[in-house]
């Protein structure tokens, strides 16, 4: 910050690509405060929006690539918890250091274009971005919110705010800065559509109508 402060009082303003990032700018510079301006960055290309119609199983989707900070032990935890009873599909590659369980679909790098055929190949009804480091702007979840399926992640950063400011976006309190929490997200997720769980299993929790989503062919 010392080394930085000089180009900061020179500046004319200091652009940031979230509410999030304005938040920690004026807090590390109260004084500096009215310089800052908020410029979302533009996608970076067009998004196909796809039209949600009836299907089965559901299966969530992962957009991008995954690291710690990026929360792969997120989907290792989450996938564990749902036994097979859904499937996890990512979109992106996985870093060395940060295994997955066999389960989970790993597909690799994709192009925006390919989102309709990806998706309706593999039957993905809804989005989860499990990044547990707050961005300072997050395209991958722009990219998700504009396809309209639900999309579900953490409530930190750049993120948060493009969650919280769409009408399919849903926010998750994050009470593990270090794995997440994997109930959090299930139960986020049984709030969207009929989720098998122990409960259900038994038959001491009612059914709920259930509507999960794939692209229109």
């Amino acid at each position: 910050r010392a080394l930085w402060r000089p180009a900061l009082d020179r500046a004319d303003q200091l652009t940031v690509f979230s509410e999030a990032s304005r938040r920690i700018v004026a807090a590390a510079h109260p004084d500096l405060a009215h310089k800052i301006r908020l410029r979302p960055h533009a996608p970076l290309g067009a998004v196909p929006h796809l039209t949600p119609i009836p299907s089965g199983k559901p299966v969530i989707g992962i957009p991008g690539n995954l690291n710690a900070q990026k929360g792969a032990a997120v989907v290792a935890a989450l996938a564990q918890r749902l036994g097979g009873r859904a499937r996890i599909v990512v979109l992106g590659e996985v870093a060395p250091d940060c295994p997955l369980p066999r389960a989970v679909n790993v597909i690799g790098g994709y192009h925006l274009a390919d989102l309709p055929h990806l998706v309706a190949r593999q039957g993905i009804g809804v989005w989860l971005i499990p990044s547990l480091w707050p961005e300072t702007f997050s395209y991958v979840t722009q990219e998700a919110l504009m396809t309209g399926l639900p999309c579900l992640g953490f409530d930190l950063g750049g993120q948060g705010d493009a969650l919280r400011a769409a009408g399919n976006g849903h926010v998750v309190a994050l009470r593990n800065e270090v794995a997440g929490d994997a109930d959090a997200l299930l139960m986020a997720l049984r709030g969207l559509a009929e989720w098998p769980d122990e409960a259900a299993e038994t038959g001491s929790e009612p059914a709920r109508s259930a509507l999960w989503w794939r692209v229109a062919t």
